[in-house]
């Protein structure tokens, strides 16, 4: 069945089901995932060929159109809430199909995972990307914002957070 299908599904079948609903909340999410992915590529593109001219008084000071820039820290900031938010919402589909046996956060989930309390028959899971994804969340929610830079000659973007949390965080 396509994800389509499950989504359609889930819609008919909410009074039977109703944490099904969330389906329909991670599916937003997806598309809009897809979106800014695709859209990700003309956004570094149009990063890379934006109009870089000196500063007469200054010919060592670079000036330039910010739109570009803030475009790609918006798509880039909103690929992180939304991989983060899909991951929540599909947590808690887990947790009420599972009936409470998955943990309602995704966090609590890798946590309890990662200390093999979970009896799964799934092994070796790689979490990696969610550690990455809720770290850099969390920042951007919180503390920093994303500074983009280019390295020499290739303009290529260069994302930083920089990182304002407490040791203990």
């Amino acid at each position: 069945m396509s994800f389509r299908g499950l989504d359609t599904l889930t819609r008919i079948k909410h009074d039977k089901f109703p944490y099904f609903s969330l389906i329909s909340e991670w599916s937003v999410k997806r598309n809009n995932t897809l979106i800014a992915l695709k859209d990700l590529p003309a956004l570094v593109k149009d990063y890379k060929e934006r109009e870089i001219f000196p500063y007469k008084p200054n010919s060592a000071i670079k000036l330039f159109d910010i739109r570009s820039e803030v475009r790609l820290n918006n798509a880039c900031e909103t690929l992180a809430n939304n991989v983060y938010s899909m991951s929540e919402i599909a947590a808690n589909f887990a947790n009420k199909a599972s009936f409470g046996i998955i943990p309602t956060s995704f966090n609590k989930f890798v946590k309890k995972y990662q200390e093999k309390k979970l009896d799964l028959s799934i092994d070796n899971i790689d979490l990696q990307w969610y550690l990455k994804v809720r770290e850099i969340r969390t920042e951007l929610a919180h503390h920093s914002s994303i500074f983009i830079a280019y390295e020499g000659d290739s303009k290529n973007p260069i994302l930083v957070i920089r990182k304002y949390r407490r040791q203990s965080d």
